[in-house]
């Protein structure tokens, strides 16, 4: 039923709209991939969590006194209430602000308010492990960590879903001298009118930037008239190159909807010659050499996270509704290096990601209008554009719409599965 919305060269406009179809995604995509939960420098203690949400379902990130950490449900066995509220901390106990039947922090229930009102064979206990809080299996790669809430035998373990798609993680974990990240710098976060498609289909889309971001553009530019212009201005210009530079820009589509996209700006090293000696120091100089110079811009772990190697940049993805989108992106610290260089990173994460930036709305205007035009009629929607002799599932460029295409063959392997 919902594949058939979905053809290789084009798409209805429902699977953009439809609340019926959203629902059967989080069950089907979101519940059985591997989604993006959190940097495993956020909760380096026993007791730290976060909280994330992934198909609709509400969840603790949380390191266990094994030193293992756990994705547990945020919902009391008692009556349901959310037991995390803040959204982040340290717990040695999850209590319950409700009635007060408390957890450890791997889910165990280890209190129940006067046990001695409840009778019957099935009636709550401590220890009984039906009355535990739900945990799902987490998995990490160099310590980015993702949770899985359908246990299918059948199903890929993360690094094997991951696939070629992991290169992105490697990059930024080998462009610390120390070879260990930590998120630092605080969370960006925006709430986009559209579904969660339409910003997955603008990851490597060379087409839009000089369209979408003109008034930006004209704005860097002038800012850079007298003299060299600020970094942040040199930024937010690079956006404005003619579409015969995007044309240069390699798009890789890898198995399971996962993609990545070659920079237009290679400046991972930047001018900081400190932080090029501490890579030099700690690598060696030739493979601090590949390190740098391996220019990837965005990689797309679909269907929940995309990558930002140049600038250290993660991005979590977060469906609300057919038409909500939550985005959230954190900065991360390479170990070994000087401030400098988290500092640059930081600039960047200001200067395109945050929402009061003057790229971002422009974005987040383009998805709105995408939303509310889809909104108002049923039809196809072209995903026609292709490079010229361009074969499926090649590589292809930044100017072509392989990926997204590449995207809706895997929405197809998922939601074609019947449950």
């Amino acid at each position: 039923m919902f594949a058939g919305l979905a053809h290789e060269r084009s798409v209805d406009g429902r699977v953009y709209t439809s609340p019926e179809v959203f629902s059967a995604e989080r069950e089907r995509i979101f519940a059985r991939c591997w989604s993006y939960l959190g940097h495993l420098s956020e909760i380096p203690a026993a007791g730290d969590f976060q909280r994330a949400t992934v198909a609709g379902r509400p969840l603790i990130f949380i390191r266990h006194n094994d030193g293992q950490p756990r994705a547990l449900l945020n919902r009391c066995a008692h009556r349901g209430a959310e037991i995390a509220g803040q959204t982040c901390g340290n717990a040695q106990r999850l209590r319950c602000p409700y009635h007060g039947w408390t957890y450890a922090t791997d889910g165990a229930l280890t209190q129940i308010p006067r046990p001695a009102g409840y009778s019957g064979a099935d009636s709550p206990k401590t220890g009984d492990p039906s009355w535990a809080l739900p945990s799902y299996p987490v998995e990490s790669y160099r310590d980015f960590a993702f949770v899985r809430l359908q246990c299918d035998r059948s199903a890929a373990p993360l690094e094997e879903f991951l696939g070629e798609a992991r290169e992105a993680l490697d990059l930024m974990v080998e462009r610390s001298p120390a070879g260990k990240l930590s998120v630092a710098g605080g969370r960006l976060a925006i709430v986009l009118r559209c579904n969660w498609k339409v910003y997955l289909e603008n990851l490597h889309d060379g087409m839009h930037p000089p369209q979408v971001h003109a008034s930006s553009i004209g704005a860097a530019r002038n800012a850079s008239r007298n003299g060299k212009p600020p970094l942040e201005a040199s930024w937010v210009a690079s956006n404005g190159q003619p579409l015969s530079a995007f044309g240069q820009l390699a798009v890789r589509c890898h198995p399971g909807g996962h993609s990545d996209m070659s920079g237009f700006r290679n400046e991972a090293g930047g001018e900081d010659s400190g932080y090029r000696a501490a890579l030099d120091a700690a690598w060696g100089a030739r493979r601090a050499e590949q390190a740098l110079t391996r220019n990837l811009h965005n990689a797309c772990f679909y269907p929940t996270a995309s990558a930002h190697p140049q600038y250290m940049q993660m991005r979590r993805l977060t469906p609300l509704a057919a038409d909500r989108t939550l985005v959230e992106s954190w900065t991360l610290r390479a170990h070994g290096a000087p401030e400098s260089h988290f500092l640059r990173n930081i600039r960047y994460a200001n200067t395109i990601h945050s929402p009061s930036s003057l790229v971002k709305p422009d974005d987040a205007e383009a998805y709105r209008r995408v939303q509310q035009g889809l909104a108002g009629v049923s039809g196809h929607v072209s995903q026609h554009r292709a490079d010229p002799g361009e074969a499926p599932g090649s590589a292809g460029t930044a100017l072509s719409e392989e990926y997204v295409r590449a995207q809706y063959r895997a929405w197809r392997d998922y939601m074609g599965t019947r449950r």
